[in-house]
Order: C-alpha cells, then structure tokens, then sequence
C-alpha cells in the first residue's frame, strides 16, 4: 500500500545549523572484542546490509521538524539533520514505544519483546524499586545472539548498568564510569510542592536528566565514529548500536510533576510510593525553563546525530548501511498540567516519539506510515533487513513488510506502559488507566491536530463506556488476560479486586482470577539475578519455561485492536 511521499515544506531553511555541542574529548576503555566467531570475507551484500542503530533519550516527535509537529505555541526545534534523513527514510508518524522511561524500553529494544506487564519483575538492589527496572533474563531473547549466530558483529554503545555481565561483556562498550552513589534518587514529598520548590526540583531532575541523555549521545556518537570505521576497515557484515543512556534512570525512576493537585494514591500503585508522581504548584516560568532547556537539547542531539550521518557517508557505508533513528520516550513540558520525562500524564503526542528508518535499497525513502510502530518492532525488522533469524520468542513484528509496500498485521491502536500506568490511543481517543484498573480517564482529540487543551483535558470516561471498554481490551490482551501486582519485591498473584469504591460512573472490571488466570506466575522470577550467576552459567544450566498466562480474552474486535 503506497503512502505520499515526503515534502521538505521548507524545513531546512527554518532556522541554519542546529546549536550544537563541541564533541571533543577520549573514551574510556580499550578495544571492544568482536562477537562473531568467523565473520564473512567479503562483507555486507546487497541482500545483507550492516545496521546503525541510533537510540535518543526523551525527544516527542512533534519537537522534530521532519514530522511537522509542534508544541501549542508552534515552535519545533531546529532538527536540519534529522529532517535531511528523514527526506530518505521511512517515517513512521505514529511511533510509541510499548513502555517506558530508558530502562524498560531498552529490554524491548534488545529482546524484540515486550516488557510490559512486567510479570518477572524482582527488585534488585542498588536500582529503581519499581516494577519494570530488571534485566533481560536469560530465558528472554537477545538480538545479539541471532546477530551472533548469522556471523554478525554487533557492538551496543550504552552506559546502561542493566547490561552487565559475561552476556554481555563481548558486544556492550562503556563511554564513562557508572556509580549507584553519583545518581542519589529524589525526595519522597509529602504534600504540594511549593512555586519555588517545584522550579528547584525541575531544574535539578528534569533539566539534570536532559543534560545527562545530551551528553550520553554526544558521548556515544564519538564511540560510533570510532566503531564505524573500524567495522568499515574489517569488511564484515555488523550491527552498531549508538545508544544516548541516561545512566541516573537505572537507579530511580525520573519524577514526574503535575498540577493535579488531588492526586489519587493509585496513580503510585502498586508500591505507594509518592516519589515519582508528584503534586506540584507549577507556574509558567517552570515551563518556559523546561521547554527551553529541552529545545537545546533537541538541537545538540541533531548536530550529534548528523556527524555520525556524515560518518557513515564519508567511509563509503551508506549504500549498504540500513540506518534506524528512535527515541526511548517522551516527555511532558506543561500540557495539561505534567512536566516530565516518561509521558505519564493525558496528552496523547508526548507518546508519540521518531522513527526513522533508512533501507539502503532506497525502499520507502522520503515515504511515511500511520502503523502503530513499537520499540519490540526494532529487533525483529533489523534482523529481517540483515538477513538473520528471528527468534520465536520476540513477539514484535517485522516492519520490513512495510518496506515492501505490504501490510504487516493491523494495529488499530497504540499502548504505552509508564511505569505502572497504561495510555492507549487511536486517531481520537486517549485511555490512561493504572494497572489495578481502579482509575481510568478518557480523553477525546477530536482529530490529530486538535489544539483545544480545555477539551482534551476533560475526562468523559461516563460519556463513552463502548469507547473504554474497547480501548481497555488492548493492554488487557497484552498482559496475557490479566495484571498483575506487586508487592514490595516482586509480581505476586492477582487479587480479586474490591467492591467499586471510585467515583467514576463505571462498574471495575470482573476479574475472577479462577485457575486459569493467575494461579501460576511467569516463571522469569526464578532465573538467576542480572549478573547471570556465574556458577550456573559455568555449568551450562539454563532454563526455559513455557509461558503459563492464559490466552487473552476474546472479543469481536479485540484482536483488530491489540494488533493480533
């Protein structure tokens, strides 16, 4: 199915060179060893490119000019680089990723998996206590090891903490030192933040966080170059990964403010924990300064991003190179009343994030698509256009299709997790909902470019009940039929839920949680910790289970909504 093609509307002349950063300075470490055992002689063929990866920290798509978005006062940031790429690349519009912040969407990145509902989940200590902040587990899929298997090298640039261990020690490289003790988590609040209070605490974590995620990329692009050309001299086919970590949201989870001044405790669930989501007194300047401060980063992203474009260029790359651009997530800067990173809060763009892929046949160049893009999609697509296998156990599906002008399965609405809530959007509507089901909110857009905030923001949840149960079948049918909970170290088995005790018009869910739904948790909890428990690794013991959750509900339209 062919798409219109992509003008540049005059983009380019919108504001000259982005301001960006000197990328000066050394990497720490030495030569990273090659993971492919006996590589190709000849390199990359035209049916087997090499893969760029570029993986950004925070940036929404309607803050890129190439997407034609912008923020309620029509200002985008000044993005040349990004917008010349997209000129030859697929641009996918409506790209979410299946959860966030940086450390749940980066498994998906990895594993072409899901990691929402989080069923696995154990605390590990040192890190975020919070459902969502675990490793990949041995179990789960790694796309390295089908890279491995196809005589790929794959290099993953990250500061990553979670990627630690003797699985990854062969293909992960580090560009700086990460300490626990450097990244000390944000205050729990008791209460309103004050006016002043509130513009210290954004300063401090919001602003910390996008210099922190700048410099990760600027960091990573100058590993890349480096990497590139040595990949470039081997003449074998490879996999880069150019990943902008912020190291801090491993070990707490990036606070979000609002102006919803009675907040429900679910919204904390399940852990009752204040120290994400915090009441706020937030004024205009807070606003401005976030914005600003965003913006900038936006433009030192896309100067960083456009020299390891020209990298690529220069060594001769380009024409066997298959380059994909995506962001980990969004951030909310004042609508609605929300500033932060993850996109907790009900304005349906801050999930939306770019998604640019470049195919060296020049498939789809300058093209774009509405399908409901995913971060769990990555692994597999790559893998398809670098001619490997994909695993059966990644259950993202393969955009290649799309390249082929063809029609992967349909996806008839997005679903983002952050932290424990669930957005799910189509071209109108936006559902957000905690996992215990005991808070739901129902936002109508009216269309893609409404501007009317006042309208957006009110919950009709009473208004559409037909609308909420559907858009409710789709992270139902992804967690499997059911949510779990958590207690304070781990996923523990479904709970009936209480009698109806909000006030939202709308009866809770029936969930019954008989032997079929629930009784046996996903047995991912009972592999060795991250660090791959090396006594078992030594001996080879690695298990594999079949996943024990029942099938997810039917419906006549429940499959059409979940992608299925």
């Amino acid at each position: 199915m062919s798409e219109p093609s992509l003008t540049r509307r005059g983009l380019l002349g919108r504001g000259g060179a982005a301001a960006g950063a000197a990328l000066g300075g050394g990497l720490l470490g030495g030569a990273i060893a090659a993971s492919a055992a006996s590589a190709q002689q000849d390199g990359p063929t035209e049916d087997k490119p090499n893969a760029l990866l570029i993986v950004a920290n925070g940036i929404r798509s309607d803050s890129v000019g190439a997407f034609d978005g912008a923020f309620d006062d029509n200002e985008v940031a000044r993005t040349p680089n990004l917008d010349d790429f997209a000129g030859d690349a697929l641009r996918f519009e409506r790209a979410v990723p299946e959860a966030m912040p940086a450390v749940i969407s980066r498994r998906a990145l990895v594993t072409g998996k899901r990691s929402f509902p989080y069923r696995e989940w154990q605390r590990h200590a040192g890190y975020a206590p919070v459902p969502g902040w675990n490793p990949v587990y041995r179990r789960q899929p790694l796309i390295e090891e089908s890279l491995r298997r196809s005589d790929i090298e794959t290099v993953w640039i990250t500061d990553n903490p979670f990627f630690s261990g003797p699985r990854y020690d062969d293909w992960v490289q580090r560009t700086t030192e990460v300490r626990a003790a450097d990244y000390p988590a944000p205050p729990v609040v008791e209460g309103t933040l004050g006016r002043e209070e509130t513009r210290r605490q954004v300063e401090r974590y919001l602003l910390g966080g996008i210099e922190r995620g700048t410099e990760a990329m600027e960091r990573a692009v100058r590993a890349g170059e480096r990497q590139l050309a040595r990949l470039e001299r081997g003449g074998n086919q490879f996999f880069l990964a150019v990943d902008a970590f912020d190291p801090a949201e491993a070990y707490y989870v990036p606070p979000a403010w609002t102006r919803e001044l009675e907040l429900d405790p679910s919204l904390a669930a399940p852990l009752n924990r204040r120290d994400w989501i915090v009441p706020a007194d937030i004024d205009d300047a807070t606003v401005r300064i976030a914005r600003e401060a965003y913006m900038e980063g936006v433009e030192r992203v896309d100067a960083a991003v456009g020299r390891l474009l020209r990298r690529v260029d220069d060594l001769g790359l380009r024409d066997n190179t298959a380059v994909w651009f995506v962001s980990d997530g969004g951030t909310m800067l004042g609508e609605h009343g929300w500033i932060g990173r993850g996109a907790p809060g009900t304005y349906k763009h801050a999930y939306f994030v770019p998604f640019l892929l470049r195919d060296p046949k020049g498939r789809r160049s300058g093209h774009f698509s509405y399908y409901y893009a995913s971060t769990h999609d990555v692994a597999p697509t790559l893998l398809s256009v670098m001619g490997a296998d994909i695993p059966g156990r990644m259950d993202g599906e393969n955009l290649e299709a799309l390249l082929d002008e063809e029609d992967p399965p349909k996806r008839s609405a997005f679903m983002c997790a952050s932290v424990t809530r669930v957005a799910v959007g189509d071209p109108r509507w936006l559902m957000v909902m905690d996992m215990l089901g005991d808070e739901r909110t129902l936002h109508d857009f009216d269309n893609e470019h409404s501007d009317m905030e006042d309208d957006e923001r009110e919950n009709v949840v009473r208004k559409h009940p037909p609308v909420l149960a559907e858009l409710e079948r789709v992270p139902l049918a992804a967690a499997g039929g059911t949510f779990p909970i958590f207690d304070d170290e781990s996923a523990v088995r479904p709970l009936p839920e209480d009698d109806d005790a909000d006030d939202d018009g709308i009866e809770d869910r029936d969930e019954r949680n008989d032997d079929a739904a629930g009784e046996t948790r996903d047995l991912d909890n009972a592999d060795a910790e991250f660090d791959e428990g090396a006594e078992d690794a030594a001996e080879g013991r690695v298990e594999e289970h079949d996943d024990p959750r029942p099938p997810p509900p039917t419906s006549p339209n429940a499959d059409a909504l979940s992608g299925n």
